[in-house]
């Protein structure tokens, strides 16, 4: 058994460095996109929770601003643990024999994670500019979509592992 977490000693597979390249660059674009929005949007932007002609909340001008500052942090989260997997928390014991493939699971797993949270960015971004209006239960798809990846690659990443140790006869 590995005592704490070794560090990345390995190459990042293609798949998942571009998937890590395509979140960083939706990043940029959303985020100013957002600030862009914040600095020249004059009415206030009007909240739907189902969907429906008239606005629910109206989201004030200057309330924008904070929202670019969570949809970083969400992001920004999820990036650094996909550049750093020895951050994640794994379904089984990391040993010697099982750390890297693991460390790659798990960097590509949030890797995906990220994708999933800046297309939820970019969803109520594109509501915003191309209806003048955000309705949130529309934003609920690309977050159970998160999720069910997130719940999927955990889940995966534990039955491979006890899958090789059922085959080795550790388990």
């Amino acid at each position: 058994m590995v005592m704490g977490r070794p560090g990345k000693n390995y190459a990042t597979d293609a798949v998942t460095r571009q998937l890590q390249t395509a979140v960083i660059l939706l990043t940029v674009v959303t985020s100013a996109i957002l600030v862009w929005q914040a600095l020249t949007r004059d009415e206030s932007v009007p909240i739907t929770y189902l969907l429906g002609d008239e606005a629910d909340y109206e989201l004030q001008k200057g309330a924008l601003l904070p929202l670019i500052f969570i949809a970083l942090a969400f992001t920004g989260g999820t990036m650094l643990m996909s550049f750093v997997p020895a951050f994640g928390r794994f379904p089984v014991t990391i040993t010697q024999e099982n750390v890297e493939r693991l460390y790659k699971a798990s960097e590509r797993l949030h890797a995906w994670i990220g994708m999933g949270v800046q297309l939820t960015v970019a969803v109520g971004l594109i509501m915003l500019l191309l209806q003048e209006r955000v309705v949130l239960v529309v934003l609920l798809i690309p977050v159970l979509l998160t999720a069910v990846v997130w719940f999927r690659g955990f889940a995966t990443m534990a039955r491979e592992e006890f899958t090789r140790r059922e085959i080795r006869g550790d388990g």
